[in-house]
């Protein structure tokens, strides 16, 4: 399987633990001083790129809540395109994204939910007006932009890169389900790849693999990108 945004590493050490072959793949690695560790991202990436260059076929691919912490659609749409093209007719794509229900939404967006705890109150949080269901948190300390979705909104998301795709609803989480990869558009893919494989890191520098990833992909296709 491959783990895309894989965070800590938690779910791919457990899923290891029990005999499953994991891939994964995190470009905002946490050091153990809980700060970005730029060359454990970059070494990690370098596997995840390596693995999908041998042409292994995964089973599943999860995206586990990458899709709240994305700011722009469009971007969002890349990293649905990035896993679909890991994926054949044998492979099932799972997401969860959070939706409009979950606590930290509501008490800001509606004035619902519970009540806002201390640390919400000392760190400004506020919703943005250029998408719906976006809010600006963790203002004063170290900003951050969150995603909030609607039920069409992740469906129409996920269907632009799958033939098939399911929503269902857990509480303040959707789970997403989709299959059937639709036919790749090289130029498109190019695009995602060079927005996910040369991010930004806080000391100004960026990944710098979109040439290592364009290969790998063009391999595991068989496409020139």
């Amino acid at each position: 399987v491959v783990d895309f945004g894989a965070g800590h590493l938690h779910e791919t050490e457990l899923l290891r633990s029990i005999g499953v072959h994991v891939t994964p793949f995190e470009p905002y690695r946490l050091g153990e001083d809980n700060e970005i560790d730029k060359a454990a991202s970059i070494e990690l990436t370098r596997a995840f790129l390596a693995d999908i260059a041998s042409g292994r076929r995964y089973s599943s691919v999860f995206l586990s809540s990458v899709l709240n912490s994305i700011p722009f659609a469009e971007d969002r749409r890349k990293v649905v395109m990035l896993c679909a093209a890991l994926c054949d007719e044998g492979t099932r794509f799972y997401a969860n994204a959070m939706n409009r229900r979950h606590e930290n939404y509501t008490s800001i967006a509606t004035k619902e939910g519970e009540k806002l705890s201390k640390r919400r109150q000392d760190t400004a949080t506020f919703v943005l007006g250029y998408e719906d269901g976006i809010v600006l948190g963790d203002f004063m300390d170290k900003p951050k932009v969150q995603k909030y979705h609607s039920a069409e909104e992740v469906y129409d998301l996920v269907k632009t890169a799958f033939g098939k795709c399911s929503v269902k609803q857990y509480n303040d989480y959707y789970q997403v389900t989709a299959a059937e990869p639709l036919p790749i558009d090289p130029k498109k893919l190019s695009e995602a790849i060079e927005f996910e494989f040369d991010l930004p890191y806080p000391d100004g520098s960026r990944m710098g693999l979109v040439d290592e990833a364009k290969a790998a992909f063009g391999k595991r296709l068989r496409i020139d990108l």
